[in-house]
């Protein structure tokens, strides 16, 4: 008798436990990702077209245009020692300023600083090429781009929100790298 009484209760313990705590359902049902994505591409070309308006360096020269195969355009700063390009598989350290795109409050797109790694002792080392998941300070799109660059030089780049931490905002990165492995 008191075993069923006891299966019971857990029974009716059980059942109210779904009656008052409904299922943990995923929050992010009712999310619409292709307007997310769509909305990230049109900020992101807005943004694109401010800078090639607006910009000095964005001269054929100083421009690095991978939109098409690669999703970034960069534009270099500095190009720092031309004899000492960045290759896959060499370590470099970089200093790195991140931020997101987002809309000012004129709904025009404008720069909000989201990481840096200037205010800590060292630079972010990593080996160029090997780039994973892993690597949370280096963004797939600065992988890409460092490829371009040489030791002390500087860059701005602009890539989308999966080359950068995948938060829908498109990503603008100034690196420079301040270090490199020589042979």
């Amino acid at each position: 008798m008191v075993k069923s009484i006891c299966k019971f209760c857990g029974i009716v313990l059980l059942a109210s436990a779904f009656v008052l705590y409904p299922s943990c359902d995923d929050p992010y049902e009712g999310v619409d990702y292709s307007k997310l994505i769509a909305g990230e591409k049109q900020l992101r070309e807005e943004y694109i077209e401010l800078v090639l308006k607006d910009s000095a360096f964005a001269t054929s020269d100083r421009m690095i245009d991978k939109r098409e195969d690669e999703g970034w355009i960069g534009f270099i700063l500095e190009k720092g020692l031309s004899q000492d390009s960045v290759l896959p598989g060499r370590t470099v350290g970089i200093r790195y300023n991140y931020y997101y795109v987002v809309r000012d409050s004129v709904d025009n797109p404008a720069t909000s600083p989201r990481y840096t790694n200037y205010d800590i002792g060292s630079p972010a080392t990593y080996r160029v090429g090997a780039w994973s998941t892993s690597d949370t300070e280096i963004f797939r799109g600065v992988d890409l781009a460092i490829r371009h660059m040489c030791l002390y030089g500087k860059s701005f780049i602009i890539m989308p929100y999966d080359l950068g931490d995948n938060n829908y905002y498109p990503v603008v990165a100034e690196i420079e790298v301040v270090y490199m492995e020589l042979d």
